[in-house]
């Protein structure tokens, strides 16, 4: 990606910080600091635990940091391998941002990193801003 490539990713994700964000032909590492998860280890990451001392947030919630003073980013990356069935838990996570009563801070972005985006399933699209690089 060259200088001007980059200027204009940044400006689109400063300008878009409500809905979710696909950017397509581009590398979570290229966020620096965010919380990634890895869409193919599936979408029990994404459910509560119950445990002995009661219900517990999932865990990238729990090791989620969200900067006070500015805006976090969590990434969702290898969405568009999962089938559109598996997509569809995603895609009830990107509506409500948050799952099981647990919300993201008002403060945070969502991306989702692809390789293809005509990949991703209609439920998925419907709820994101597109851009490819």
């Amino acid at each position: 990606m060259n200088e001007k490539e980059k200027e204009q990713l940044i400006k689109v994700i400063k300008n878009n910080a409500i809905w979710p964000l696909v950017i397509e032909g581009l590398n979570s590492a290229f966020f620096k600091n965010a919380t990634i998860i890895d869409c193919q280890k599936g979408a029990n990451q994404l459910a509560i635990k119950i445990t002995e001392q009661g219900y517990q947030k999932p865990e990238f919630l729990e090791k989620f940091e969200a900067s006070k003073n500015g805006r976090s980013f969590l990434v969702l990356e290898n969405l568009e391998k999962l089938d559109h069935e598996n997509q569809y838990t995603f895609a009830g996570f990107l509506k409500h941002r948050g799952v099981s009563g647990y919300k993201l801070p008002a403060n945070t972005q969502i991306i989702i990193t692809t390789s293809s985006a005509d990949k991703l399933s209609e439920d998925i699209k419907a709820l994101c801003i597109i851009y490819k690089i």
